[in-house]
């Protein structure tokens, strides 16, 4: 197991390709800690009691690994937003992204 963060995936990848958004964002980015790739999320039986809203990012350009949360999201009664944004959709779309969040109950 690596002991180290990951390196971060470049903003490109995630659809950030404005030159200015690159420049202010990449000093900010940092590794990714492993564990969040290796080790379970453990969550308390009542996680379902807690109101919850799931926003699926769609404009990957290939599809978007995160629809496999879906049903996960929907056996939870989850409300599912969608927003044609990248992973990164609060640089991307942002007002379609604040929209969502403020959205949630």
């Amino acid at each position: 197991m690596p002991t180290v963060p990951l390196a971060p995936v470049p903003l490109a990848a995630f659809g950030v390709t404005d030159p200015a958004m690159q420049d202010f964002v990449t000093p900010r980015i940092g590794g990714q800690p492993w564990r969040t790739f290796f080790e379970p999320v453990r969550v308390s039986p009542d996680i379902g009691s807690v109101p919850q809203t799931y926003i699926l990012c769609t404009k990957w350009g290939i599809a978007s690994p995160m629809t496999r949360f879906v049903p996960v999201m929907e056996a939870r009664v989850a409300r599912i937003v969608t927003i044609a944004g990248s992973h990164l959709s609060i640089l991307t779309e942002p007002e379609e992204t604040l929209e969502a969040i403020l959205a949630t109950p």
